[in-house]
């Protein structure tokens, strides 16, 4: 598949975190003991120069700053091996939505625990991200909450 060919569908179409969660839903092995992993990453684009959403921003695998499109994700695993589904994501872009890979976590946490009703009661990142807001049940510390 060409380049240009992907580029066009993603001018053409919006995929947005519904309908990914629409797509893996029937795939999740949902269960108490489940877990789900909050990332933040940078998709390397340094020799893009015409993506809008393209911007320099910290990238920690490269310890600096990179050209890249920012994104949000939640991860589900069941613990099986290879058992890793995306069931949510944002798009970093302030310039454009004015909110922060922080306001991004929190819309994802509140939809985790009021759409999608997943059992899983452990959230893993490597960053530590403030639930105060969120949640006042919440309970975190570096690297694991629990949302109950």
């Amino acid at each position: 598949m060409s380049h240009n060919v992907v580029s066009d569908f993603l001018q053409r179409e919006r995929f947005t975190p519904s309908q990914l969660w629409d797509i893996v839903k029937p795939h999740i092995e949902d269960s108490s003991t489940s877990v789900i992993i909050a990332d933040n990453s940078v998709q390397d684009k340094r020799y893009s120069n015409f993506i809008e959403l393209v911007k320099r921003q910290y990238w920690g695998s490269v310890h600096g700053l990179v050209k890249g499109i920012g994104l949000v994700n939640f991860v589900h695993s069941s613990g099986n091996d290879g058992d890793f589904f995306p069931i949510d994501y944002r798009v970093y872009s302030p310039e454009t939505d004015r909110k922060t890979k922080n306001d991004h976590f929190r819309e994802m946490f509140l939809r985790l625990v009021t759409h999608k009703q997943l059992k899983a009661r452990t959230i893993l990142f490597t960053v530590v991200t403030s639930l105060s807001a969120t949640s006042s049940s919440s309970t975190a510390t570096a690297g694991h909450s629990s949302p109950h």
